[in-house]
């Protein structure tokens, strides 16, 4: 979403006529004609460009307002008031929607901001302090101490209940934590609204303070409450014990947490809701790939090759520790190498028939393989990344992993591939790869990929750069290619 923030930035601080000649034309559609008056979220003035709607902040003009320039909460950034539709009242059914937010806390030195929150609410240090929700127009709060689970087990249970959050926490909390230890019931994928990726979808700011700011609303986040809950987490740096929950500290962490409740409540009846159809297809389409743990590399046919035609250096037995369906296994065999792969899951259809289960974590070796080749869990991929490269400088076994080519930027890398005495290069790849099918309409893949390479041996000279893109063949041997035959 980070092209959509940058457009809504520049709209709000300089209006469409900064936009340049090239910002248009890349983004004009055949049928300008056709589409209905657009407001400017920046003006709220009838767009008469023809820039394409899957990259514009703008919506259809319905029953425009004048917007004050100054917004309720005194933010002087002008408010977006009119630009969002009035969802409809079926949608609005206060008694099937529940409006929701987790408080917890980790008392093992598990950093959320460090391992992402599916190794956070995995981990057994991983506490609830409280679950606010407000159903029906009442507010409520559960925590593992509590004595009742209703109304909460109910409306977890029943199928026409759908729970409004900002963001992917609260999905992966329920499940990881209300199903599996305190045996909630689960809730799908598709009764969540995650009004964060709807505030994506129309170029509002993806912190729910900065939203509320450019909603308008009068809703403000308590800042010291977040702190306070943030420090629930932090051990004494003298003694090393984590805060005691006291009943005052618990009571101010629930009215922190209602005040976000309040606030998605405020949203929701603003306008925010569900995404649009196409829209909701991908956005679950992502929660399901996040919750499996990684991407099914269906672009192996040609990344694998391109990949051992830039670095003939990889041979010998290959270890593939997060196989997924076998993707890259494959075609690895299919080049003629032994391959041992293993997951930590075991997925339906696999596309070979030999890989075992098994967590990278607990791998204590590399010896006997000459080089891990794999695509890592993206929200793990910075610690996965460490353990392997570590094991494969110890072990002489080298390293090649498929990463976002930005993932290596950041000086956060600084250790693990800026300097790193074994990272050898990267290998570009020039095409981006494909995750799902795609059919006719859909937009292109959004991300770069490269493939990072460590060697098992330390590097003589700076690290190389080698470009490889997807092979140019014609439709009847691209199927051939695609089949493998």
């Amino acid at each position: 979403m980070g092209r959509w923030l940058e457009l809504f930035r520049t709209l709000t601080n300089g209006g469409i006529d900064v936009l340049t000649d090239s910002d248009i034309s890349r983004h004009t559609g055949p049928y300008v004609k056709d589409r209905p008056l657009l407001l400017d979220v920046s003006t709220h003035a009838p767009v008469r460009h023809g820039v394409s709607l899957s990259v514009r902040p703008s919506i259809p003009l319905k029953n425009a307002l004048a917007v004050p320039s100054t917004s309720r909460n005194g933010s002087p950034f002008p408010a977006i008031l009119s630009s969002i539709e009035a969802p409809d009242a079926a949608a609005c059914d206060t008694a099937l929607t529940v409006f929701c937010d987790f408080e917890t806390r980790n008392t093992g030195g598990c950093d959320l901001t460090k391992v992402g929150v599916w190794r956070y609410a995995a981990d057994p240090a991983t506490e609830i302090i409280c679950f606010g929700y407000r159903a029906g127009g009442a507010d409520h709060s559960w925590a593992p101490a509590s004595h009742s689970r209703d109304p909460l087990e109910e409306l977890a249970a029943n199928p026409d209940v759908a729970f409004v959050c900002f963001g992917g926490f609260e999905q992966v909390i329920w499940q990881k934590i209300m199903v599996e230890r305190h045996a909630f019931a689960p809730i799908p994928t598709k009764r969540w609204v995650d009004l964060r990726a709807t505030c994506c979808s129309f170029a509002l700011p993806r912190s729910l303070d900065k939203a509320l700011t450019a909603l308008g609303l009068p809703v403000k986040k308590d800042k010291e409450g977040q702190r306070l809950v943030r420090s629930l987490s932090r051990p004494n740096r003298k003694t090393g014990a984590y805060p005691e929950l006291t009943p005052a500290i618990i009571e101010r962490v629930v009215e922190y947490n209602r005040i976000d409740i309040v606030a998605l409540e405020a949203m929701r009846k603003q306008g925010l809701a569900r995404l649009a159809t196409s829209e909701q297809a991908v956005w679950e389409l992502d929660q399901r790939i996040n919750a499996r743990g990684g991407y099914l590399t269906i672009d192996a046919p040609w990344i694998v090759p391109a990949l051992l035609d830039r670095v003939p250096a990889i041979t010998g037995r290959i270890l593939e520790p997060a196989a997924g369906r076998g993707h890259l296994s494959l075609e690895l065999q299919r080049a003629g190498l032994d391959v041992a792969s293993f997951d930590l899951h075991r997925y339906a259809d696999p596309l070979v028939q030999d890989i075992e289960i098994g967590d990278i974590r607990g791998l204590t070796t590399l010896k006997g393989f000459a080089w891990v080749v794999t695509n890592l869990p993206y929200r793990d991929l910075t610690e996965l990344t460490a353990h392997l490269t570590r094991l494969g400088a110890r072990d002489r076994c080298g390293v090649a992993l498929l990463v976002r080519a930005e993932w290596l930027i950041p000086k956060a890398r600084r250790r693990l591939v800026h300097e790193h005495p074994h990272f050898a290069g990267a290998v570009m790849l020039t095409a981006r790869p494909r995750w799902v099918e795609r059919g006719d309409d859909d937009a292109s893949p959004r991300h770069n990929f490269a493939w990072a390479v460590w060697s098992g041996t330390p590097r003589v000279g700076d690290p190389w750069l080698r470009f490889v893109g997807k092979p140019e063949r014609k439709p009847m041997q691209l199927a051939l290619f695609e089949e493998g035959t």
